[in-house]
């Protein structure tokens, strides 16, 4: 296993500060996505050995890390285990995060034999605090729905005859891989993690494939992180993971509890996806005074 070095921890924290940001928007909001968030941790394929390896060594020193919290200009994360997962394909990948107050938010996907997607996604009603005065904020909805093709992503708007032909992103592919980076995904935790605190644990079958598992037992500060996450060796791809994260680590201070993440990818027969036929409807018109 590689963890990340301790100079790109404080880049971390900033991403895991942004990524609670984002946990408040809709939708629409999983294009805007940061282009950039860490690397995941990378076991080496086929390793059995309890020992993680070593740190990598820091490229910069400290200053450096402080200069990215002024700046928009991350380094290119590398592609990693996480990355991999959505190269497979004909699989079901459902990714949940439980959060302390008990709100939760699911992305569930399905990839076909050719790579393209239906993504589904659901999240808590938005908070009020976040909105302008006077919004209601069940009036957004709380579920997304995107049909992906070679890369670019469809949302279906029975009040849009254009839809079809007008993508609301062009690359949802790398859009996708930093939702899965952020605060509600695995890999985040799994590097700000210190060496020593991920273990080979033998073998398992999950999801319909021969897995290398590991436990997760380690601390932030003093704060556990927990869990047990399984690879892909062949593909070299993180396919599934179950993780405790303590709520102190999320920025909010005096919250309790955990936050519960449930990473789970299945081998499907997946029908060939392509854009569905909605009714179309026709906005009432505005009365006159």
């Amino acid at each position: 296993m590689k963890i990340m070095p301790n100079s790109r921890l404080q880049k971390a924290v900033v991403l895991l500060l942004a990524g609670m940001v984002l946990l408040a928007c809709s939708f629409p909001s999983l294009a805007a996505s940061p282009k950039n968030t860490p690397a995941a941790v990378r076991p080496t394929a086929g390793k059995t050995s309890a020992s993680p390896a070593p740190h990598q060594a820091a490229s910069s020193p400290a200053p450096q890390a402080e200069q990215a919290v002024s700046s928009t200009a991350f380094p290119t994360r590398e592609p990693d285990p996480l990355d991999r997962l959505l190269g497979l394909r004909s699989v079901k990948i459902d990714l949940s995060a439980l959060h302390p107050d008990g709100k939760s938010r699911t992305i569930l996907v399905e990839i076909d034999s050719s790579g393209n997607m239906h993504v589904q996604e659901s999240f808590p009603v938005m908070d009020a605090k976040v909105l302008p005065k006077d919004t209601d904020p069940n009036s957004f909805v709380s579920l997304g729905e995107l049909f992906v093709l070679q890369g670019k992503a469809y949302h279906p708007d029975p009040r849009n005859p254009d839809w079809k032909t007008t993508p609301v992103d062009e690359n949802f592919n790398q859009t996708l891989a930093n939702e899965l980076h952020g605060a509600d995904g695995p890999a985040m935790w799994l590097d700000i993690l210190p060496e020593g605190s991920i273990h080979a644990a033998g073998n398992d079958s999950v999801g319909g494939f021969a897995a290398d598992k590991y436990l997760v037992d380690g601390k932030v500060g003093d704060q556990p992180i927990s869990g047990t996450i399984w690879f892909e060796p062949k593909a070299d791809a993180l396919i599934q993971a179950e993780l405790t994260v303590p709520a102190a680590l999320l920025g909010s201070s005096g919250q309790t509890g955990v936050l519960k993440i449930s990473l789970n990818t299945q081998q499907a027969s997946i029908p060939l996806v392509k854009l569905p036929d909605i009714q179309m409807t026709t906005p009432l018109a505005q009365s006159t005074p």
